[in-house]
C-alpha cells in the first residue's frame, strides 16, 4: 500500500490550515496530490511546480452526493470541492522518500536540513532525493524510522502567496 503525502504536525497550540475549495474537474486528483492554484481553482501540479498551494486531503469526486451507495443517479446539490491542507511555513508534512524512481529509500541523518524536489510516481507524490538545487521544493526536517519516509517543510520561495 502506498502512503500518501499528508500534513504531519504543526507548532504547539496550532493545527494544520485546511480549506475546502473548488478543484479543476479534468485533473486526476487523489489523496496526497500536490496542488497549485490557477484560474480560481486548485489544480494538480506538474513537475517542479513554481508555487505550491497545498496537498489534497481527499480524491476528487468524493464530496457528498458523488458515488452515493446503491444509486447510479447523480445527486443534485453536489459540489466540485475537496479538503486541502494549505502549504505554509508552519506545517510539517510527511511523504515517502525516493531517489529518481518509485522505489522507497531510507532517509539518514545527513538528509536532515537538505533541500530536495518532489516527484509523482503513478500519482503518489514523494520527496525525491535525485532532485536538488533549482528543482528543490522542500527541506527535510526529520526522518520517520517507523514507517519510512521523511518529514519536511516547504521552501518559502515556492509557497503560493508565500504564506
Amino acid at each position: 500500500m502506498s502512503l500518501a503525502m499528508y500534513p504531519a504536525r504543526t507548532g504547539p497550540g496550532s493545527v494544520p490550515l485546511v480549506t475546502y475549495a473548488q478543484y479543476a474537474s479534468a485533473d486526476a486528483i487523489v489523496t496526497g496530490s500536490v496542488l497549485i492554484f490557477t484560474g480560481g481553482e486548485y489544480a494538480l501540479a506538474g513537475a517542479n511546480p513554481a508555487l505550491i498551494a497545498g496537498v489534497a486531503l481527499q480524491a476528487k469526486d468524493t464530496a457528498p452526493g458523488y458515488a452515493a451507495a446503491n444509486n447510479p443517479t447523480p445527486i443534485t446539490g453536489r459540489e466540485q470541492k475537496i479538503a486541502i491542507s494549505v502549504a505554509d511555513k508552519n506545517t510539517t508534512f510527511w511523504a515517502r522518500f525516493t531517489n529518481g524512481s518509485a522505489v522507497d529509500i531510507a532517509g539518514v541523518l545527513a538528509d536532515i536540513g537538505v533541500q530536495y524536489g518532489i516527484t509523482a510516481y503513478v500519482g503518489v507524490w514523494t520527496v525525491d532525493k535525485a532532485k536538488t538545487a533549482g528543482d528543490a521544493r522542500v527541506q527535510i526536517v526529520g526522518i520517520d524510522t517507523q514507517r519510512g519516509g521523511v518529514f519536511f517543510k516547504w521552501i518559502s520561495d515556492h509557497l503560493y502567496g508565500n504564506t
